[in-house]
């Protein structure tokens, strides 16, 4: 989903309920229904009201959600503790590139130690 596509799900349920919607969902792709009910997935998570207004605004729209925070804490410690790549995809359900690319900009962000 473009940069446009969040921001415009933001607009209509606000910020806090997009952060419960990726805490509770992270990296699944959701499409909004046509017209909300409230045992849908994304209403019991945000609220039937908010699910409403997501419907009506953006039904049938297909979006992927990003990954959480959490998870990608959890991955990174696991891949501090040397467990392989492909071990950490396979228990989290992502892709071995996902992890590499983590890993990756991990490595720019760390604090290099002192040469002195």
């Amino acid at each position: 989903m473009s940069e446009f596509g969040i921001s415009r799900i933001k607009e209509i349920i606000g910020q806090a309920a997009y952060d419960d919607l990726v805490d509770a969902m992270p990296g699944k792709r959701l499409t909004i229904p046509n017209q909300a009910t409230p045992n849908h997935p994304i209403a019991a998570v945000i609220g039937f009201e908010a699910a409403q207004k997501l419907s009506v605004e953006l039904g049938t729209m297909q979006f992927e959600l990003p990954m959480s925070g959490h998870k990608k804490k959890v991955i990174l410690a696991a891949l501090q503790n040397g467990e392989p790549s492909s071990s950490i995809a396979r228990r989290h359900f992502v892709s071995r590139r996902f992890v590499l690319r983590l890993k990756a900009e991990a490595a720019k962000t760390a604090p290099h130690p002192s040469l002195f």
